[in-house]
């Protein structure tokens, strides 16, 4: 997807308190998710395709510069102009980056372990 395409998804959702569980008994974690349900994108022939968001769904940016940038889709937030999100569910880390920076950005489900916990 295009910089503008992360920018309008996220832009326009409505977050929501979410928890997770992964597959080992490492405990449940509760955070604020971007709330964005479907992830218009593109696969690697350009060919319009969507995603169902979940705990799963990894991306990749890469900025101007040529650096990696990973997070998880979901724990993607947008302030002002900043994205930040979690690059490690377990350790809780969170990583930014400016829009302005961001030269490319990839989507992928990242096949961990990871659902959502529906009470």
């Amino acid at each position: 997807m295009t910089p503008q395409e992360l920018f309008e998804q996220v832009h326009n959702a409505t977050p929501e308190e979410v928890s997770t569980q992964h597959a080992l008994p490492i405990g449940s974690r509760t955070y604020t998710a971007n709330g964005v349900k479907e992830i218009a994108c593109r696969d690697k022939h350009g060919k319009p395709v969507t995603l169902h968001n979940s705990p799963q769904i990894e991306m990749r940016i890469k900025d101007k510069k040529g650096h990696r940038h990973i997070f998880y889709f979901d724990t993607i937030n947008l302030q002002d102009s900043t994205f930040s999100g979690l690059n490690s569910r377990i350790l809780g880390t969170r990583k930014s980056i400016d829009f302005a920076d961001i030269k490319t950005v990839e989507v992928q489900n990242g096949g961990k372990a990871y659902h959502y916990v529906y009470k």
